[in-house]
């Protein structure tokens, strides 16, 4: 029965948990002990047999098939309807890359853009004399990127909008309706970057009402690095030309060099990629199945307010948290009082064991809280930074104080 086992006890399939607080699920996540022990078994059956004999290849065929169906229905769409991509950046590339641009044409960003959705459509304006549209979101809008904002850049030239699900480094969820809906008026492909939502928070791509969602399985979902996928509607995979040509994105090819793309997402998936990964990545999504979605999310729910109000406590640490639950995610950011949030976050990992991001925009520190994660995690946390609000002496090389 899914669901019946006590959250505590996944805990034990994080061995790095026994070493210290774990917090930057948000950059890569923890793969669960027995996804490593299959994975482990998987490889060795598939090399034993030889890597192209008919039981190798229905072994990954079947694998591949069960991850597919995971991953699609974790973002509420058809198997076909994803493609599986190395990192989101690759699946925002592909975007990026698979358009026809004109100069003077215009994409629209947030200033709080991870690279990932900042760097494609850069190298645009470089190259083909796109013009990017940065909205500001900052301590004047709460750190949130406002639907008036975004309708204020929009112009006769727009083609395209490219925001964050939930921001990475202020862990707030966007208003996704309403910039959907103020993009779908004009005709406006509204690609969302799903890097920390995809795994922990509820995620239908079709009520989001986004053409595109890049997500990855290496962060909330706990699979190896090296795996994502790329949710592209039919009117996006119309719109697209991909730029590479692979086995794994057409639907035939003969030696003479012709071959025809696939008509859905997987147009393209270009050629050989670490199958093994991503059968993991179905493990993955199948062992945070039988913990319970919805038990996951509250429990790091749970823990992100508790982390954010013990920090709120210590004196002129800022957390960054909006106070409307529908914008919350497990990110907890906070601005660490007059502390330079790098060393800080080397003070934490090399003196309490404890594992969380610097950031530059704000300048902030920010934790991750996910299944594996309990009270015991945000009381470290929360006991280094009393410690290294306290002025930690600058003779062993850290450089935390004032």
């Amino acid at each position: 029965m899914k669901g019946i086992r006590d959250l505590t006890a996944f805990r034990a399939d994080f061995p790095a948990l026994s070493r210290g607080a774990y917090l930057q699920t948000g950059a890569v996540g923890l793969v669960p002990g027995p996804v490593l022990q299959q994975l482990d078994e998987w490889t060795r059956c598939f090399y034993a047999d030889g890597p192209t004999t008919p039981s190798a290849r229905r072994l990954a065929k079947e694998l591949l098939n069960e991850a597919r169906h995971r991953a699609s229905t974790l973002v509420g769409c058809a198997p076909e309807e994803i493609a599986w991509v190395e990192n989101v950046t690759s699946g925002i590339d592909s975007i990026a890359l698979g358009l026809e641009w004109k100069p003077g044409d215009e994409v629209i960003v947030a200033s709080t853009e991870h690279f990932a959705g900042r760097a494609p459509w850069r190298l645009l304006a470089e190259r083909k004399g796109v013009a990017v549209k940065v909205v500001e979101a900052g301590p004047d809008t709460g750190w949130r990127v406002l639907p008036a904002a975004v309708e204020a850049a929009l112009s006769p030239r727009t083609r395209l909008i490219c925001l964050s699900d939930v921001s990475f480094c202020t862990g707030i969820r966007l208003e996704c309706r309403e910039i959907a809906s103020l993009a779908g008026k004009q005709g406006i492909l509204f690609i969302l970057d799903g890097a920390q939502a995809a795994g922990i928070l509820p995620v239908d791509v079709h009520e989001l009402g986004c053409d595109a969602y890049a997500f990855p399985g290496y962060k909330w979902c706990l699979a190896p690095e090296g795996t994502a996928a790329l949710y592209l509607s039919p009117k996006a995979a119309r719109l697209l030309k991909p730029h590479r040509a692979g086995y794994h994105g057409t639907s035939r090819m003969d030696m003479d060099g012709n071959f025809n793309f696939l008509e859905d997402a997987r147009m393209v998936q270009g050629t050989t990629f670490n199958w093994l990964a991503f059968a993991a990545w179905g493990a993955s999504l199948a062992y945070l199945e039988d913990a319970g979605f919805e038990r996951i999310r509250d429990h790091a729910l749970g823990l992100a307010d508790r982390l954010a109000e013990g920090l709120g406590r210590l004196p002129g640490v800022n957390p960054v948290r909006p106070a409307e639950r529908r914008a919350c995610s497990s990110l907890v950011p906070w601005e660490p009082a007059d502390l330079d949030p790098a060393e800080t976050a080397r003070y934490l990992q090399e003196r309490h064991a404890v594992t969380v991001r610097s950031l530059h925009r704000p300048k902030a520190l920010r934790a991750s809280l996910h299944l594996y994660n309990d009270l015991s995690d945000v009381q470290r946390l929360l006991a280094g930074m009393e410690q290294a609000l306290k002025g930690i002496p600058g003779s062993d090389g850290y450089d935390v104080i004032r």
